[in-house]
């Protein structure tokens, strides 16, 4: 990219994000008409670009026009993941082309498999500069807006290290403004001790899982270090004990993102840490029961979230596979922007392996993220302690003898040569009455797989 061009277009992001620290407190009349506004144009762009959209409507007799709020969404299928990943074209829009959108992957850690998804250029700028929205609690916390320091324990190949990746190549951040240094979430607490003892980090980022396992360990074995006066996290959950275990133990600020590579920013946490606030000009949010039908505010459901701001793939009334409800009233904070009460998402879990260490299932499924690309389910059941089933649908077309050849050669990698590990090739994983698939599961849980 041209010096000239990344100019620009930093000086549009970083103007853009100004604006953006003040929507969460907008009135909910102007936050609802701009919500409005995108839903109209994404719907009519849809009609009119993506083949799943027209042909849904068209069977329903609608147009986009028919489609005035959040409101009449359910005038629309639901889809999910699964649906997605077996034919991402459907939802792609034939006016994205080559060098105006770039591919995203799902990390596929609901055990559905990984997902393509296409972000135009502008959304993914745009999503940069919605983040000024969270980062400026984490300002209020920290007390400084220039000079941060940030560690990252996201993987290489993460979807968060790629969204990334492309924003830094368009704008440019000045390291007066923030530095960030990366450590490999494989790598073993002690390097992650040693190097948050070398940069001091005012905040670190990282998995929920990543957090809880990391303070466990660093408390069982006694270790002291410099911590950071915040740590953010997303993709998987932190329980309410890894918490408070966070705050008490170390003093630390502890706030969380919701977001998806499908559907973006979703939501974030204030400095009242009681929820999510909801970005709903960007996505509208919908928690359903199981037959699709809204439920009451603190009444837990499904979340179904359509994307009003990406243009490249289109997706409207997605299944996030996560449970939540949303909170009666408004926030204590002053922002306007609806919560999130609670949410239920998807939980890393350990893998515990023959030579007593404990690794999270996260890290050997990005291990083995390439080959997972042509599954369209997965489930790992231990068995005990170094002993492993995994449960694999192999997407269509798929050699099976070289999926489980390149499984075993790719989790080698993560495996201790004590552990025993079964592929085991299947046509279904059937889906838990409650719309979540454990990606890792114990024997007496694992009774129920069997279709």
């Amino acid at each position: 990219m041209g010096t000239a061009k990344r100019i620009v277009d930093t000086a549009k992001t970083a103007w853009r994000g100004l604006g953006e620290r003040h929507v969460p407190y907008w009135s909910w009349d102007r936050l609802r008409r701009l919500q409005n506004e995108r839903l109209h144009a994404i719907l009519g762009h849809a009609y009119n670009t993506v083949p799943f959209y027209r042909k849904a409507m068209d069977e329903r007799g609608l147009r986009p026009r028919d489609i005035r709020t959040a409101e009449d969404l359910t005038r629309l299928p639901l889809i999910d993941g699964r649906m997605l990943q077996r034919s991402p074209g459907l939802f792609a829009s034939s006016a994205y082309g080559e060098g105006s959108a770039q591919p995203l992957l799902s990390t596929g850690t609901a055990g559905t498999g990984r997902r393509r998804i296409l972000w135009s250029n502008e959304a993914l700028l745009a999503e940069l500069a919605a983040g000024e929205r969270d980062r400026a609690v984490l300002y209020g916390i920290l007390g400084k807006r220039w000079g941060l320091r940030r560690l990252s324990l996201h993987p290489e190949a993460s979807t968060t290290r790629a969204t990334l990746r492309y924003q830094w190549g368009r704008v440019h951040v000045p390291r007066f403004v923030a530095e960030t240094r990366y450590v490999p979430p494989d790598s073993s607490y002690e390097v992650v001790v040693e190097e948050i003892e070398r940069f001091r980090p005012d905040v670190v980022y990282s998995y929920g899982s990543i957090l809880e396992h990391f303070c466990r360990f660093v408390v069982d074995r006694g270790i002291e270090f410099h911590a950071p006066r915040a740590w953010v996290y997303g993709a998987d959950g932190l329980s309410d004990e890894g918490r408070a275990l966070v705050r008490e133990r170390f003093g630390c600020a502890v706030l969380s993102t919701y977001q998806s590579v499908e559907c973006g920013r979703i939501g974030f946490q204030c400095e009242e840490e009681k929820g999510f606030h909801l970005n709903v000009d960007r996505c509208v949010v919908r928690i359903v029961d199981a037959e699709g039908r809204d439920v009451a505010p603190g009444e837990s459901g499904e979340v179904v979230v359509s994307n009003l701001v990406n243009h490249a793939t289109v997706l409207v009334n997605y299944r996030q596979s996560d449970r939540a409800a949303f909170a009666p009233g408004r926030c204590a904070c002053g922002r306007t922007l609806p919560l999130l009460e609670r949410l239920e998402g998807r939980m890393s879990d350990v893998l515990h392996l023959a030579d007593g260490r404990e690794v999270l299932d996260h890290v050997l499924i990005h291990a083995c993220k390439k080959v997972l690309a042509n599954t369209l389910q997965f489930q790992i059941v231990e068995e005990q302690p170094g002993t492993f089933r995994w449960r694999v649908v192999p997407a269509s077309g798929t050699d099976g003898e070289s999926l489980v050849a390149a499984l075993h050669a790719h989790a080698a990698a993560v495996l201790s040569s004590g552990d025993v590990l079964t592929i085991e090739l299947t046509e279904r994983i059937e889906i838990p009455k409650d719309g979540k698939l454990s990606r890792v599961v114990r024997p007496a849980a694992a009774t129920s797989l069997d279709p």
